[in-house]
């Protein structure tokens, strides 16, 4: 089964990449005009039929494939974006975060040298 899926995922990566492309557009535009030197629709609504049904279904595919990769494109974009400025902030807050753990681990040596200072003291007194 998992070989299967891996064949059914090749093809279907590049069958989409395939019929996503504006060659995939004009070739189905000069098959489907074509169409027309073989028989003319009859009367309006057959015109409208081959419009409508024929040509736009034909060509909308592509169209909307490209079009749909391209949203993708931009998401991916901003969210790469997105992604390494949430990365250079996150950067900064360990980089402070660090800098307070040492100025917290200077002022605890400090308060402890003051109270064995102060403890000498009252002992000594």
């Amino acid at each position: 089964m998992k070989k299967i899926r891996q064949i059914n995922g090749w093809i279907s990566e590049r069958l989409s990449n395939w019929l996503a492309t504006m060659w995939t557009f004009w070739i189905l535009t000069l098959l489907i005009v074509s169409t027309l030197l073989i028989q003319l629709p009859n009367g309006a609504q057959g015109w409208i039929l081959f419009v409508v049904s024929v040509f736009f279904q034909g060509v909308a595919l592509p169209v909307l494939a490209l079009v749909s990769n391209r949203q993708g494109d931009r998401m991916e974009s901003v969210l790469r974006e997105t992604h390494d400025v949430v990365l250079d902030e996150l950067r900064e807050l360990r980089a402070m975060h660090e800098e307070l753990a040492a100025r917290n681990n200077d002022l605890l040596a400090r308060f402890e040298r003051l109270s064995s200072v102060e403890a000498k003291i009252d002992k000594d007194a």
